[in-house]
């Protein structure tokens, strides 16, 4: 009977509050089982104290109260009565979220092999909303990086910091971007190193822009050109969120080392590069073969150019080109890169629990002389193993050809025979 008592008298707070505006007191902190607890108690020891006190003086002192004896917040401000969490008590030297920054939502389901994976960035006034519930970014500002937050519907998601492989394949795109799996090879084919100056003819979203531009570090130079207006703005939106995201919870900053150019490499390429020189070239363009005779103006001798191609018939024009106009380049390596993922999850029953596995196990001792030893009896017995499936579960489809040309001082005539 008294628990009946204040359970309905703590549902006619709320509903005395929500007229007030006042409602939001109730979601100004995590929905912790700790918090609620604590709340609920205090409430019930209050409830007979709610004839002297106003009802909006009595919320507050409930909130406050809970949230000062709960370990799980720092510093507690009040605006208008409401209570926030101050998010500058915690900083970036702690790894914790930092208001401004970009955070990586995670919710996977291991048995249909689906996963929620979603990035937003962090603002004190900012809501993300999803099929598994709500949470007020104010809930994960200050918070540690790579921990669970329950929603809105009690279920658990998972928040981190996300890596620029993250980033590129969530970001917002018009054109197809290179892929991961195909940017780390042509990292390699062009031997990017700290310093260099590097040209890229079509930005596209700005995916290869990005990994470029860590790879020549603060001390290199990209040049990246794109001649689809909407194309070259959305990668300069791209690279500039990543990089403010980065420069507030990183020390190291990343620094503005990327040119974008408005134009066609073929079009107008000789008065937009005029006077530059590049050590390595990244192509991705409809017409690559073209754009040869042009690169060999601005890259140097011995630097590498990788081409981004579709199809094999593009592959057979760059050769054809060279061959053709007897431009000094050689063509080194035509690859094409294959990338499967495999799924490894403990074996689970139709009900959710795990498959274990029984086997005998004995452990043999021996002494200094050889001679075996009495092995413990704790040491003998049955072990309990989790079993696990694991097999590949998508194999990559064709995505492109790459080309890789070295830049010679002149057309190399016979040295392949």
């Amino acid at each position: 009977m008294i628990r009946n008592r204040a359970r309905q008298s703590f549902e006619a707070l709320i509903r005395i509050l929500q007229p007030c505006g006042v409602s939001r007191f109730w979601s100004a902190t995590p929905a912790s089982s700790r918090y609620l607890l604590f709340r609920k108690k205090l409430f019930q020891r209050l409830s007979n104290e709610l004839k002297a006190q106003t009802v909006c003086e009595a919320a507050r002192e409930i909130n406050q109260s809970a949230m000062e004896n709960c370990s799980l917040f720092g510093k507690v401000e009040s605006s208008e009565g409401i209570p926030q969490v101050d998010s500058k008590v915690q900083t970036k030297a702690t790894g914790n979220f930092i208001d401004g920054e970009l955070a990586m939502i995670i919710r996977e389901n291991i048995k249909k092999h689906t996963s929620m994976k979603v990035i937003v960035k962090l603002t004190e006034k900012g809501i993300f909303s999803c099929k598994y519930g709500a949470i007020p970014h104010r809930h994960i500002i200050g918070e540690t990086c790579g921990r669970e937050f329950l929603t809105s519907q009690d279920i658990q998601v998972l928040i981190r910091r996300p890596t620029l492989h993250d980033y590129i394949l969530i970001m917002r795109r018009l054109p197809t971007i290179s892929f991961p799996k195909d940017i780390c090879t042509m990292l390699m084919m062009i031997d990017v190193s700290p310093g260099d100056s590097i040209l890229e003819a079509g930005s596209g979203s700005g995916a290869m822009t990005l990994f470029l531009s860590k790879a020549v570090g603060p001390q290199g130079k990209v040049h990246s050109m794109e001649m689809k207006m909407k194309h070259l703005d959305l990668a300069s939106k791209n690279f500039n969120r990543w990089k403010d995201s980065w420069n507030l919870s990183h020390n190291c900053k990343w620094t503005s080392n990327v040119e974008f150019h408005h134009g066609c490499l073929i079009n107008n390429g000789y008065r937009i590069l005029e006077g530059l020189k590049f050590d390595g070239a990244v192509i991705d363009m409809e017409e690559c073969a073209a754009a040869m005779p042009v690169l060999i103006q601005f890259l140097k001798i011995g630097g590498a150019v990788c081409f981004y191609v579709a199809n094999i018939t593009q592959v057979i024009e760059i050769c054809d080109i060279i061959r053709s106009q007897e431009l000094p380049f050689t063509v080194e390596n035509i690859v094409e890169v294959q990338h499967t993922d495999w799924i490894v999850n403990p074996a689970r029953r139709r009900n959710g629990a795990f498959i274990n596995s029984t086997s005998n196990m004995s452990v043999h001792l021996t002494d200094d002389d050889g001679k075996e030893a009495k092995t413990p009896e704790r040491l003998i017995g049955p072990a309990q193993y989790i079993k696990y499936i694991a097999k590949p579960w998508k194999g990559s489809e064709h995505s492109a050809f790459l080309v890789k040309a070295v830049r010679l001082e002149l057309f190399p005539s016979s040295y392949k025979v």
